[in-house]
């Protein structure tokens, strides 16, 4: 788990901090949810950091939400990208205070990049997110979402995860009958 915790305006109703606990794990969901590089851990993190400033927006209406599930990866990808855009336009963020994985104590120095340990240590696995953007495009299929991939993020084809996944299922049958 990381915690980041923000110095943040006051139209933002949380208090003058906020504490944002998200699994580590929460980078490979986006990635596959919303189409975004893996390697962009940049713009993963700024979506995480700016979600929580969305909800209200949402909630009044003033703002989308996006369903990945229940659309294209396309349009879910530039329904967030605009909705962090927007945010970030209105009040950037609130300042961050603290960031650190969730077992860290003490303080942290002020003047360096306090998100750089997240930066510094988040690699994707190209496969598990692969393996995600399988799983969303499975729920999509199924909620009468067209699904149009041309690649998955380890850069196989639709066709060839597909036979991949044929030939895996053909293996089964076999030592299952064995």
């Amino acid at each position: 788990m990381w915690r980041v915790v923000f110095e943040v305006p006051e139209e933002v109703g949380v208090g003058p901090l906020f504490r944002c606990l998200f699994p580590k794990s929460i980078f490979a969901q986006y990635a596959a949810e919303y189409g975004i590089d893996p390697d962009d851990v940049d713009l993963l993190l700024d979506i995480v950091l700016h979600e929580f400033q969305m909800r209200p927006e949402q909630a009044a209406g003033r703002m989308p939400i996006p369903v990945p599930g229940r659309t294209n990866e396309d349009e879910a990808r530039v329904a967030m990208l605009a909705n962090l855009k927007t945010i970030k336009a209105q009040r950037d963020g609130g300042v961050v205070q603290r960031a650190s994985p969730l077992r860290a104590r003490g303080d942290m120095n002020a003047t360096q990049d306090l998100l750089a340990p997240i930066r510094n240590t988040t690699r994707l696995d190209r496969q598990a997110v692969t393996d995600k953007q399988w799983e969303m495009d499975i729920i999509r299929h199924n909620r009468g979402v067209a699904v149009q991939r041309e690649r998955f993020a380890n850069g196989a084809t639709a066709e060839e995860f597909g036979a991949a996944l044929r030939a895996l299922n053909q293996i089964g049958r076999k030592t299952s009958r064995d």
